[in-house]
């Protein structure tokens, strides 16, 4: 499980890191491995793995020759093990001979209970849009918190905060990720609220009333959670929820969304989240961070 360190930092204590083995750039290799780094800190575990998809290499990939990738692909993981990972990280290693990388990645991620998983993927291509990515599966599907790196640049974080809820208990965790990775990379942090709407077709018109009644509610959870000394921009707006995610992203440059998200229920597998469209869409990297209540 993951929990609160000193001075309040978020950290994650069991990260599953999936690699792909076969990729030449160090980025696909080095950067999420970095990202889990960071999140994790002394005393933490990284799981290194790789999804081998040999459900389609079936009755023509000779066995040998499957043996031999699976031994190539340790070996890959452990050289990227030995190379990049402190000390005083426990780092373990699996190759996964499955089917479906995405479901190779939820099974493991499963099976060593971890709190995060951290992965990189490229920015998103009009395959994408038609067949989904791996990681905006498993953003979906997980049930802890996924960090999907695309970059790894840090000037402008966006959060984007729910105030529809009763509790804004479970804001506690992004913002404060939010706010700590701020600080550390002297980012720009800017925290926005959309107003769906749908909603506002069911307020009788009364636009002005809704809009400051959620910025009443927001800027009493940026308080609430933020440190005082941090400047952050605190913005509501209407449209759809993820529409406007995106076009903040793009209109403000932004390097990182972080954003908080129930676990998945049925409604989700038939008609998707609001998290995983981000994942999926955006031009930039997400955390998003899985509400456990």
């Amino acid at each position: 499980m993951h929990q609160n360190i000193a001075g309040g930092i978020v950290m994650y204590s069991n990260i599953l890191v999936p690699l792909d083995a076969n990729r030449q750039d160090d980025y696909w290799q080095k950067s999420p491995l970095q990202q889990a780094i960071e999140i994790g800190g002394a005393g933490a575990s990284i799981h290194l793995m790789t999804a081998i998809p040999f459900h389609w290499m079936h009755g023509f990939y000779p066995d040998i020759h499957k043996h031999a990738l699976v031994k190539e692909s340790k070996a890959k993981l452990e050289a990227i093990m030995e190379n990049e990972c402190p000390s005083n990280i426990d780092v373990d290693i699996c190759v996964d001979e499955g089917g479906a990388i995405s479901s190779d990645i939820l099974k493991i991620a499963d099976e060593l209970s971890v709190d995060a998983i951290v992965m990189a993927t490229h920015m998103p291509m009009v395959r994408d849009y038609l067949l989904g990515s791996h990681a905006s599966h498993v953003a979906l599907h997980a049930q802890c918190s996924v960090f999907v790196v695309r970059t790894t640049a840090c000037s402008k974080i966006l959060v984007p905060v729910d105030t529809n809820y009763e509790s804004d208990e479970w804001l506690e965790e992004p913002l404060q990720l939010a706010c700590e990775m701020a600080q550390r990379f002297q980012a720009s942090m800017t925290v926005v609220s959309i107003i769906p709407d749908l909603l506002l077709r069911t307020g009788n018109g009364q636009l002005d009333s809704v809009v400051n009644r959620a910025r009443d509610k927001l800027d009493a959870i940026v308080a609430k959670y933020c440190p005082g000394d941090l400047h952050i921009d605190v913005n509501v707006i209407q449209g759809g929820i993820c529409q406007e995610i995106l076009r903040a992203v793009k209109e403000q440059s932004i390097d990182l969304v972080i954003m908080a998200s129930h676990g998945p229920v049925l409604k989700d597998y038939v008609i998707g989240s609001n998290a995983a469209y981000v994942a999926l869409h955006a031009p930039c990297s997400v955390f998003v961070i899985r509400d456990e209540s």
